[in-house]
Formats: C-alpha cells, structure tokens, sequence
C-alpha cells in the first residue's frame, strides 16, 4: 500500500533503524485492517443506500399504480398502508444501521489518532467503551472523549509515558 511505504519513508528520515522501521510497517500492516472499516465495505454500503432509494422509488411508483388499480377504497388503503408501513420498517432499519456503521468508524478513527495509547492496547481500550453512551452529532463523538479520559485514568498501563534518560551531557527522552 502506498500509505505503508510514505510512512516507511518518513520513519527512515528520523534516523530510526531500519529493522526497527520495517517492524513498525509490519506491525502496522497487520493492526490497521483491524481498526478500520476497508472502503471496499463503505462503498458497498454506499451502493445499497442508492439501490434502497431506487426501490423506494419504485415502491412509490406501485403505491401511484395501486391508487388507480384498487377497486374500492378500502383495498386501496389497506394496500397503501402496508407498503407505506413495509418502506418505513425498511428505511428505519437501513437508516439504523448505517448510523451504527458510522459511529463504529467515527470511533475507530479516534482512537487510531490517540498517540498517548499504547498501540497493543488500543484493542481493549476500544472494548472498554459503553457504546450506549456515546452518540453521534454530525461528525462529532459526544460521550467519547469523557469516557476515555476515564478509561485512561483507571488504566494507566495503556499510556505511554515519556521517560528521560540523562547520558553524559546528553538529555534522550525515550516513549
């Protein structure tokens, strides 16, 4: 992946060493697919959100034809009921889960930017979360950044903490 070698770059560009670069890539490789959602995924949600909008539209289309079609009143309403009743059901349940799908990556994109976590922990740090109390306005995670200062506090093990060394005359702050 293009992204892997831009970072192998700029890795080498610090001075770190190369075993140590190529295990951090490799490393990478392997966590990254597992914190988010590949856009192949978003893009076959994406593609279901427009072929559920094309059958709304021809189940609008069926609803105009049974107006016509219906030969009395009473068929006629109970017809348009079921199928307005049926496309509600339908677009409560795909709206659902496409908010579902875009907390979890909202979600999965904030912890992936929390540099003072350790990245072996990120994985339980994620577990960690009462997802009943985080919600999503726009792009904004509300309940999140409380919790994780929660999380963070009573799980300490899971931050990086600076360390400084003094060797000779020199200050080298290791993470």
């Amino acid at each position: 992946m293009e992204y892997f070698k831009q970072l192998q770059a700029k890795l080498k560009e610090t001075g770190i060493e190369e075993s140590k670069v190529n295990e951090l890539i490799e490393f990478s490789k392997k966590s990254v697919p597992k914190e988010f959602v590949p856009s192949v995924e978003l893009t076959k949600v994406k593609d279901e959100y427009a072929a559920f909008k094309e059958t709304v539209a021809e189940k609008d289309e069926l609803i105009e034809n049974l107006k016509t079609k219906a030969e009395s009143v009473e068929e006629y309403e109970s017809k348009v009921n079921e199928l307005t009743n049926k496309m509600s059901e339908i677009e409560s349940t795909y709206n659902q889960k496409l908010q579902a799908k875009t907390l979890e990556n909202k979600i999965n994109e904030k912890i992936s930017s929390m540099n003072d976590l350790n990245p072996k922990a990120k994985p339980a740090f994620k577990k960690l979360l009462d997802r009943d109390k985080i919600s999503l306005d726009g792009d904004n995670l509300i309940g999140f950044d409380e919790q994780a200062a929660n999380i963070k506090e009573q799980n300490d093990y899971m931050i990086i903490k600076n360390k400084t060394i003094v060797m000779s005359h020199q200050k080298v702050n290791h993470q």
